[in-house]
Order: structure tokens, then C-alpha cells, then sequence
């Protein structure tokens, strides 16, 4: 249980869904190799152990942007917008 006045131990908000989009807007802005945890974390406003509690290390993130790609390159329109899922390119 948290501190009276602390965030919680997820950090602000934080889901996989929220942690993999920052993922995929941090790799856009720095590349893939410059994807890091604390990077990540910066993004989201979290410390970067809060993180971990929705993706245990880089290989998976870097597997959800991966399947998000996928998912983008081939579902149908309508199912991506009901998705709520938007186009991004990954710099590599």
C-alpha cells in the first residue's frame, strides 16, 4: 500500500496499452537502440520500476511494438479505428 501523498507503485495512470504507445513514440523520436527503460519512464511521467510492472524488459516491448505493427499493417480498417489505434512509424 502506498504512502499517504505518494503515487502508486504503478505510477500515474500506467497500463500496457499507455506503456507501449510511449514506447513506440520514444523509438520514433530516438530509434530503437535508444529505447531504454529509464527513457520510457521519463515519457510516462513514472519512475522507471514502475514500468516493469507492464512489461517485464526490452525484448518485450520491443515484441508489443511489433505486434502492434502487425496489427496496424493488416486488420481492417474499421477494426483499427475501433481499436482506437493510430498509424506510427518505428525508427529503427
Amino acid at each position: 500500500m502506498p504512502k499517504p501523498g505518494s503515487s502508486s507503485t504503478t505510477g500515474p495512470g500506467l497500463s500496457r496499452d499507455r506503456v507501449l504507445n510511449a514506447a513506440v513514440s520514444v523509438a520514433d523520436r530516438v530509434g530503437i537502440a535508444g529505447l531504454t527503460m529509464r527513457s520510457l519512464a521519463q515519457e510516462l511521467g513514472a519512475k522507471p520500476m514502475s514500468v516493469y510492472h507492464h512489461v517485464a524488459n526490452k525484448e518485450e516491448i520491443l515484441d508489443g511494438i511489433v505486434d502492434r505493427s502487425i496489427f496496424l499493417q493488416w486488420a481492417p480498417r474499421g477494426a483499427r479505428k475501433s481499436a482506437g489505434a493510430r498509424s506510427q512509424r518505428v525508427g529503427c
